[in-house]
């Protein structure tokens, strides 16, 4: 794996796990939500495996709320600071601002809606289940 490589991986990790902790989300939980044993999962938080199967890391990016964009821009040379950074400021953003962008977008509104409530309904705070509403680019 080259160093390039490595570091994204690393990124990509430091970004989930930063979404993960500030969701309040343990480990089994999202484990189990991702249908991922859980020796596994905390195996690849820890770096110990170097890899993650896509339809994991999608569904991981889902049940935190994540932005399937930031993932798909983390460079091959960014730091897992760098994707806890990102993660950080994506819990941040102001609610305001992810609904107003919800409302410029109304295709598929009642879908993001009934994910929304669905999120609610299992614990996720309001701001992160917000996020859910927004357009996947």
């Amino acid at each position: 794996m080259s160093t390039s490589t490595a570091q994204s991986a690393d990124a990509l990790r430091a970004y989930i796990r930063t979404l993960r902790q500030g969701r309040k989300i343990t480990q089994p939980d999202l484990a189990d939500a991702i249908g991922m044993n859980l020796r596994t999962y905390k195996s690849w938080e820890m770096g110990d495996t170097k890899d993650i199967k896509t339809p994991y890391l999608l569904r991981a990016v889902r049940v935190l709320c994540g932005s399937f964009e930031q993932v798909a821009n983390i460079q091959d040379a960014a730091t897992a600071e760098e994707g806890a950074a990102l993660a950080r400021a994506w819990i941040k953003a102001p609610v305001e601002a992810i609904v107003e962008e919800a409302r410029s977008s109304p295709d598929d509104v009642a879908a993001r809606l009934n994910r929304f409530l669905e999120l609610l309904a299992m614990g996720v705070d309001s701001e992160a289940a917000a996020r859910a509403m927004l357009p996947t680019h």
